[in-house]
Formats: structure tokens, sequence, C-alpha cells
């Protein structure tokens, strides 16, 4: 697996990981920040990258800043 992957794989499972630390769906994130449910399960299964317009919304829902996310999926 490539770098690009691999990160792209770490900051899907912060963001499954902080989904179920609120007790929240992904069908919820998904109405709430306006991005389609086949496009986040997608984001979420790593098959394809998040654009930061989608993390910034992701971000803004979960009330934490982006590099928090970041910084978490670095340290995994």
């Amino acid at each position: 697996m490539g770098t690009d992957t691999n990160r792209r794989t770490r900051i899907a499972d912060e963001i499954r990981a902080e989904l179920a630390r609120r007790h929240m769906s992904q069908a919820s994130l998904s109405a709430i920040t306006g991005i389609t449910k086949n496009t986040l399960r997608s984001r979420l299964q790593g098959v394809r990258p998040f654009n930061l317009d989608e993390v910034d919304r992701i971000c803004y829902v979960l009330d934490m800043p982006m590099v928090e996310l970041i910084s978490r999926s670095d340290d995994q």
C-alpha cells in the first residue's frame, strides 16, 4: 500500500472512530454535511480519498479542528 492510500485509510478510520465515540451514524453525518451516502461510504471505506471541502464540513459538524483529525490519523 502506498503512502497516500495509508493516509486515506487512517483518516477514514479516525472519522469512523469519532462517529462511534459520538454515537453518530453515517446517515446522520451524510444528511448534515450534504455529502451523499454513497460518497461518504466510499470515503469511509478508503475506496476514494476525501477532498478538503468534505473533511472541512465533517470537522465542522464534529466540532473538531481539521489539524486535530489529521494529527490523530498520523498517530495511528
